[in-house]
């Protein structure tokens, strides 16, 4: 494995906080966007994609977790750019939480993207977590590596 492989799925993680949650991501990792609702870190270069990360949250009263799972696809879709390969929807148990598992090609980029996406709800919220990553060779360890990064969100 070379040393920009390394990084990729076996990086130095450090600990994001914000007022609601706590997240450990790659310390290279760029925080690009940040909105009261929307987070979104970028990675590595994968090609002409970067791995990205984001997270999102809806108010609970406006909102239901299968709406917010439909509305998240219905925005993929219109981008005329983006198809549908496969999608994956599991449930997470007795929790209303849900991990859905797609793969899109991107025409303008000429790629598959796969992306992982966690739904879940807190009292107050629902919450949206997705990783992008585009295909490449070592797209199954990135996916791995990743896990680390969902499993360490924490509520405040």
């Amino acid at each position: 494995m070379n040393s920009s492989t390394a990084k990729i799925i076996a990086p130095t993680f450090g600990l994001f906080e914000s007022p609601e949650y706590s997240i450990v991501l790659p310390k290279e990792w760029q925080l690009h966007t940040h909105t009261l609702h929307e987070q979104l870190f970028m990675g590595p270069m994968i090609g002409s994609i970067p791995l990205g990360f984001k997270i999102l949250n809806f108010n609970k009263s406006k909102n239901d977790l299968f709406d917010v799972m439909e509305n998240a696809k219905k925005i993929q879709e219109k981008n005329p750019n983006y198809q549908l390969i496969r999608e994956k929807t599991l449930s997470a148990g007795k929790h209303k939480s849900f991990i859905k598992l797609s793969t899109w090609y991107i025409e303008k980029k000429d790629m598959q993207v796969f992306v992982r996406e966690y739904f879940f709800e807190s009292d107050k919220k629902i919450f949206a977590l997705s990783l992008t990553i585009p295909n490449c060779k070592i797209v199954k360890e990135i996916d791995q590596a990743s896990i680390k990064i969902f499993n360490s969100f924490r509520l405040k």
